[in-house]
């Protein structure tokens, strides 16, 4: 072996190339919230942008087939309530091992937030830490740490941010089922069935699975002119059900663009008593 060889490899093992790939996460994380500063009692969001690098993705809140999801840890001044976070509308990605949700361009995840009646501080902290999982060809770990700053004032509740970006995420967010004409939605018989009014003929539903809740995957969609009724086999295991019964999550999509409206579905299974 030539000295020159030697050398290169003592250089490349005592100074081994930084993991830059790994460590980046292969997206770019920014926390910001939609309000100008805070007063006492008042309602607003902290905003976590997450922005894939070219050609890699992110996951929804439930991935699908493969992946994992997104995931936010909030830690809040005294006094201050988090809520859960609210994910835009993902895409459908489908591949050999199925059909994965998520993002491959920047997404804006909305976490709500309630103040205390009593502000005693001229500034709040917030500590945001986000975890991803991006995949290419191959899945890289990401997370990030980000300090949030904010301004209070202990008698006037701040204005939102006249920002025309934060319109068009909050228009990416799903909508409650209410707001879909003729709308109803019910868990029965292993299955739920969701219908409504709509000129769009594209419609799907994605589940959030939980342990006990398994989507079978063979939905059944019914049009009458502007009618639907979509029907959702699940499977059911009450045994796993920590309070004798489930709260099942999920989305409507209406259309196939990621710019289509949305709705929650959430209905609440209870095992049929009436049975021996």
């Amino acid at each position: 072996m030539s000295l020159a060889l030697i050398s290169f490899l003592l250089i490349f093992l005592t100074n081994p190339p930084p993991p830059t790939q790994i460590h980046s996460g292969q997206a770019a994380v920014e926390v910001r919230t939609d309000i100008g500063w805070v007063g006492p009692g008042q309602a607003f969001n902290l905003l976590v942008l997450l922005t894939p690098e070219e050609g890699w993705r992110v996951y929804w809140k439930d991935s699908g087939a493969s992946g994992a999801p997104i995931e936010i840890e909030v830690n809040t001044p005294e006094g201050f309530k988090v809520g859960k976070p609210i994910f835009p509308r993902p895409s459908l990605f489908k591949s050999k091992e199925g059909t994965t949700y998520g993002y491959d361009k920047q997404c804006a995840i909305f976490i709500p937030v309630m103040s205390p009646k009593i502000i005693q501080t001229d500034e709040v902290v917030f500590e945001v830490n986000t975890h991803w999982l991006a995949c290419k060809k191959i899945c890289v770990i990401g997370e990030q740490e980000q300090v949030v700053k904010i301004k209070t004032n202990k008698t006037t509740q701040g204005p939102l941010h006249r920002d025309m970006r934060l319109k068009r995420w909050k228009n990416l967010l799903p909508k409650e089922l209410s707001e879909l004409s003729k709308a109803t939605q019910l868990v029965s018989n292993n299955k739920i069935e969701i219908t409504g009014t709509t000129s769009e003929t594209t419609i799907s539903f994605i589940g959030v699975e939980q342990r006990g809740v398994r989507f079978l995957g063979t939905n059944q969609l019914r049009l009458e002119k502007d009618q639907f009724v979509l029907t959702i086999p699940i499977e059911l295991d009450y045994a796993a059900a920590s309070a004798g019964s489930f709260t099942i999550e999920g989305l409507l999509l209406l259309g196939g663009n990621e710019y289509d409206p949305c709705y929650v579905v959430q209905v609440v299974a209870k095992p049929d008593t009436t049975k021996k």
